[in-house]
């Protein structure tokens, strides 16, 4: 894998776990739904990224990948005026 692939990797991982960590917390208050709504767009977006640029990836795939990834870019806004709202 790439070096770029990684850090996505890891950032990944990173915002799954801030997600869970939010969920174990206290998941009916509002803050933490949009919160936890954000981190899994962001998540959307990291796993977009890792396989983008993970090696062997055909123009297919990356089509698709992009399109699923769009989608975690529709839902960020609202979940990121959610979160500021509150």
């Amino acid at each position: 894998m790439l070096f770029l692939s990684y850090l996505h990797f890891f950032a990944l991982v990173s915002y799954l776990y801030l997600a869970a960590y939010l969920l174990a917390q206290k998941p009916r208050t509002p803050i933490n739904r949009y919160c936890i709504g954000f981190l899994l767009c962001l998540a959307l977006w990291s796993l977009l990224l890792t396989m983008v640029y993970r090696p062997g990836s055909t123009e297919a795939s990356v089509r698709f990948w992009m399109i699923l990834g769009s989608m975690g870019w529709l839902a960020m806004g609202y979940c990121f005026l959610g979160f500021a709202m509150y």
